[in-house]
């Protein structure tokens, strides 16, 4: 089965508006690509990274990041909240420096700390 990616510009948009209102100001929107696909799996969402090994040989090229979230789970019978947690989950894994790698922060906090941001309405 071959998955399809299709451009997200309405999660794009939600994260803009969630990374504002929370003060995530270190997110370089130029750099962070959003895709929806759908596939049976349990994953939800995912944050992929241009790291720094993968810039050696084209250094041109600048880190970037890329979320991806599943339809098959990320779709309407999720509540706002439910939505925006992932969203900003996903966001969370960018680090301070931008470098393309993963931030250093545990997965349990990076899930704590959207919980509680997402709430924060």
């Amino acid at each position: 089965m071959v998955v399809e990616y299709k451009e997200a510009d309405d999660i794009r948009q939600r994260a803009l508006f969630l990374a504002s209102k929370h003060g995530l100001n270190w997110l370089d929107f130029d750099r962070i690509h959003f895709y929806r696909y759908y596939c049976k799996t349990n994953t939800m969402a995912k944050c992929s990274g241009f790291s720094k090994v993968l810039q050696l040989p084209k250094q041109h090229i600048g880190p970037y990041y890329v979320l991806t979230f599943n339809e098959y789970h990320f779709n309407s019978t999720k509540t706002q909240q439910e939505i925006d947690n992932t969203i900003i989950h996903e966001l969370l894994h960018i680090p301070k420096t931008f470098s393309g790698e993963f931030s250093s922060m545990a997965h349990k906090n990076v899930h704590k700390l959207a919980n509680i941001l997402s709430k924060q309405y």
